[in-house]
């Protein structure tokens, strides 16, 4: 679902699945917007219900905020749901970035 979102036309072109190495982390994002130095992530239930993934997921999220990243993540619930929210919100955040 996240794919159908990133896939609206308004949006710039991202890569799906793109490995990253910071300095003390090793990670793969779901999609990143190179346009806006954007990170996207989609965070299942399935994946995110441990004390150990949230930690992780947050070690990363400040890493990249380190190196000047952003990082939008959506819900199963969001994306299903809501797909033009998430659409909007990345617009918005876009902007921003485009336009600092």
């Amino acid at each position: 679902m996240l794919f159908r979102v990133l896939d609206h036309p308004d949006l710039p072109p991202y890569r799906a699945q793109v490995p990253f190495e910071y300095e003390a982390l090793d990670a793969t994002v779901d999609a990143y917007i190179e346009t806006w130095r954007m990170i996207v992530e989609a965070d299942g239930r399935r994946w995110h219900t441990r004390k150990a993934d949230f930690e992780r997921d947050r070690a990363r999220d400040n890493a990249a905020a380190s190196a000047g990243l952003i990082v939008i993540r959506f819900t199963y619930t969001m994306l299903k749901e809501d797909p033009e929210t998430c659409v909007q919100t990345l617009l918005e955040s876009g902007q921003w970035r485009a336009n600092p």
